[in-house]
C-alpha cells in the first residue's frame, strides 16, 4: 500500500495548516476534502499540525509551560521534588520552553475542549443571570462578613440595570468563540500561576538563597505581570471571579463554612482558589447532577483534593496560602495603572496615574458588576477605551 506521501503531496497540503491559529479551524479544514483529511488523519501529522497551532496561537501562550509543570509534578508522584531534579529551577522560571511531544500536544487539545465546559456554564442563561447580578467577591469584606456571605442562601440581589444576559443572547457564534479564546487564555494563565505556587512548596532547595529567589518569582507571577496589557489583566480578573469565586461559592453556599472545618471557619473561603479548574468542574458536576452529592461529602472531597498543599505544611519554610489572595489580581491592575503616563508604554497617554488608580478602585467597587461582569470578554476594547470607562465612573 503506498504511503501517504506517495498518495498525496504533503508539500502542498501541510502549509495550509500553518496559516491557522485555531484548533477548530484545523478540524474544519480537514473535513473539506478527502486528500486533506487523509493527510490530517495520520497520528504524527496531526500532532505536528496541532503543535504548530499551539505554538503560534496567542490563546495557547501558557499551554507549553502549564504542560511542563504538570509533567514535572507527575514525575515525582506528588512527593517532594529533589534539589537535583532534571529541570533546573532558574531555567523553569526564566521562561524555559518545554518540548511538547505528541502525547503532550494531544493532552493540550483535550484541555482546550474540556475547559469549554466552564465557558458553557459562563454563558448558560440561568447561571449568567445570577452571576451578573450585584454580588461582591468575598475579599471585599472582613473575615466575619466572608463567612456570612458564603453561607447566605438567599437569592442574590437583582440589578436595576437591564440584564446582561439579554445582550449576550444577541451575540453570534463567532463572537462567542472569540470570547472563549480569551476565556481560555485567562484561565490557563491563572492556572499556571497556581501551579507555580504548588511547585514552590514541593521543591527541595539546595540553599535559602535559591528558595527565596524561587518564592519571589512565584509571587511575581501571581500578582505582578507588567508584560500583560490591561485588557488581559481584566480578562483574568473576570475569569477568576467566575471560576474561583462564584462557582465554588454556589457549590458550597447551602451550609455554614465551619461545617467544613469547625476549627477554622474561614478554611473553605481562603482555600477555594487552590482548586484546579478540572476539580472545579468536578464539584459543579456533583452539585448539578440529578442526585447531588450531600454537602458533607463535598467538603470531604474538597479537603482530599488539596492534600498536596497540606502535605508540605511544617516541612518547609516557603509560601503558604496566606501569601496569596484573589484580591491580588485587583491590586495587580492597580499597580499597572498607577505607573501609567510613561511615554512608550500602553498607558502612556494617561496624564496622572494616581487619578487612574483612584478611578480603578471606584470602578471595581461600584460599576464593575453592571458594566464589565459577564461582558468584558465579549468586547474588543483597547487601553484607551478601558481607561475611559474607569474615568467616567470616577467623574460621576
Amino acid at each position: 500500500m503506498p504511503s501517504i506521501n506517495q498518495t498525496h503531496n504533503l508539500s502542498y497540503i501541510l502549509p495550509l495548516f500553518t496559516y491557522l491559529h485555531d484548533i477548530d479551524d484545523a478540524l474544519h479544514l480537514a473535513r473539506t476534502c478527502k486528500a486533506i483529511y487523509t493527510a490530517f488523519d495520520d497520528y504524527y501529522t496531526r500532532a505536528w499540525i496541532f503543535g504548530s497551532i499551539i505554538k503560534n496561537a496567542p490563546h495557547h501562550e501558557h499551554d507549553a509551560r502549564l504542560s511542563g509543570i504538570q509533567m514535572l509534578r507527575d514525575a515525582f508522584h506528588w512527593g517532594r521534588i529533589p534539589a537535583h531534579a532534571y529541570t533546573r529551577r532558574h531555567d523553569f522560571l526564566s521562561g524555559f520552553n518545554f518540548h511538547l511531544d505528541a502525547e503532550s500536544i494531544f493532552a493540550i487539545v483535550c484541555r482546550y475542549y474540556a475547559l469549554r465546559t466552564l465557558f458553557s456554564l459562563y454563558c448558560r442563561k440561568s447561571i449568567y443571570r445570577v452571576y451578573t447580578s450585584d454580588w461582591k467577591p468575598s475579599w471585599d469584606m472582613d473575615s466575619l462578613a466572608k463567612e456570612r456571605y458564603l453561607a447566605d442562601t438567599n437569592p442574590l440581589r437583582r440589578s436595576t440595570i437591564p440584564p446582561a444576559h439579554v445582550k449576550i443572547k444577541r451575540l453570534t457564534h463567532d463572537q462567542k468563540h472569540r470570547a472563549y479564546l480569551r476565556f481560555y487564555k485567562a484561565l490557563t494563565a491563572q492556572w499556571c500561576a497556581l501551579e507555580h505556587f504548588y511547585l514552590s512548596r514541593a521543591f527541595i532547595y539546595p540553599d535559602d538563597l535559591e528558595q527565596n529567589a524561587f518564592n519571589n518569582l512565584t509571587l511575581m507571577k501571581w500578582r505582578y505581570n507588567p508584560q500583560r496589557p490591561l485588557s488581559e489583566k481584566l480578562d483574568i480578573l473576570e475569569v477568576t471571579d467566575f471560576v474561583w469565586e462564584f462557582l465554588p461559592r454556589k457549590v458550597f453556599d447551602s451550609e455554614s463554612p465551619d461545617a467544613c472545618n469547625p476549627d477554622d471557619p474561614t478554611y473553605l473561603v481562603e482555600r477555594m482558589y487552590l482548586l484546579r479548574p478540572p476539580q472545579i468542574i468536578q464539584f459543579v458536576d456533583l452539585a448539578l447532577r440529578v442526585s447531588p452529592r450531600p454537602l458533607p461529602r463535598r467538603f470531604a472531597l474538597f479537603d482530599d483534593l488539596i492534600t498536596e498543599y497540606h502535605r508540605f505544611d511544617g516541612e518547609t519554610v516557603g509560601l503558604s496560602a496566606d501569601d496569596f489572595a484573589l484580591m491580588d489580581l485587583e491590586d495587580e491592575v492597580a499597580n499597572y495603572v498607577w505607573r501609567a503616563g510613561v511615554p512608550g508604554k500602553e498607558l502612556g497617554f494617561v496624564q496622572r496615574g494616581t487619578d487612574l488608580l483612584t478611578a480603578w478602585y471606584r470602578y471595581r467597587a461600584q460599576a464593575w458588576w453592571w458594566d464589565c461582569r459577564g461582558l468584558v470578554l465579549f468586547r474588543s476594547e483597547g487601553a484607551r477605551l478601558l481607561v475611559n470607562r474607569m474615568m467616567e465612573v470616577e467623574m460621576k
